[in-house]
């Protein structure tokens, strides 16, 4: 009898762990909207620290095919390194620039302070880490957590960009977060055209320099497309 209570009892617990465990992340992920008060109060602090994080290596995602087992590409395209040496874009800190302008025109924010010196990654759990740097203020953080050229499946020779940003800020006085449903995205339908595909083959060709270009004109558009989607989040209520 003691044995069979004694099980009930470790269920229980094991049952206990779980409901915790599923309730932390839901816990850590609450969204948190500015509201009006603190959106005007930030006009009067002396500084808007923005901190822009490395934008990681891209990924490339190559079509394959399952033979005996064994996953085979279908054809050789760049390596996400090869894409990083010919295309010298800093992706985040473009879309750092776009925001802060955008923000400086449409939030009357004049107090943006973009830091010269890239932030190494993994992201800070807490941007209040970064009071030890600033002291005071408050510090706007942008990251990018999605960079990859996935193939088209109608035509898979060529790649299309995905890219998902993403934004959050800090008051460090007391290390309120103040904002964290900063989100940005591009790629799949809304986005991509037919215009908008690239063939990545021809990067170690001599049309080299015709889609290096394409690459930067894309990029350039999704730090674009980025800094309207936030500023849109940045503006956003809880209620709306």
């Amino acid at each position: 009898m003691q044995r069979h209570f004694g099980i009930q009892r470790d269920i229980r617990v094991v049952l206990a762990v779980l409901v915790l465990a599923a309730l932390l992340p839901a816990c850590a992920s609450k969204k948190i909207y500015l509201n009006d008060s603190e959106r005007a109060a930030l006009r009067k602090q002396p500084a808007i620290h923005v901190v822009h994080y490395l934008t990681p290596t891209p990924e490339v995602k190559p079509p394959s095919v399952r033979r005996h087992y064994v996953t085979v590409k279908l054809h050789e395209v760049p390596t996400g390194a090869d894409i990083e040496s010919n295309v010298k874009v800093d992706l985040t800190l473009e879309m750092t620039n776009a925001l802060t302008q955008a923000l400086a025109k449409e939030a009357g924010l004049s107090n943006l302070r973009v830091a010269r010196e890239v932030t190494p990654l993994p992201v800070v759990k807490d941007g209040s880490s970064h009071k030890d740097k600033f002291k005071t203020g408050s510090v706007l953080e942008v990251w990018v957590d999605r960079y990859a050229y996935s193939y088209t499946p109608v035509d898979w020779q060529t790649y299309t960009i995905l890219v998902r940003g993403r934004a959050r800020l800090t008051r460090l006085d007391d290390g309120k977060t103040l904002w964290n449903t900063g989100e940005c995205t591009w790629g799949g339908s809304g986005n991509n055209t037919y215009g908008d595909r690239l063939v990545l083959g021809e990067l170690k060709t001599s049309e080299s320099k015709k889609v290096q270009a394409k690459i930067k004109q894309t990029l350039n558009a999704v730090a674009q497309q980025c800094a309207r989607q936030l500023v849109q989040d940045f503006n956003r209520n809880d209620k709306q």
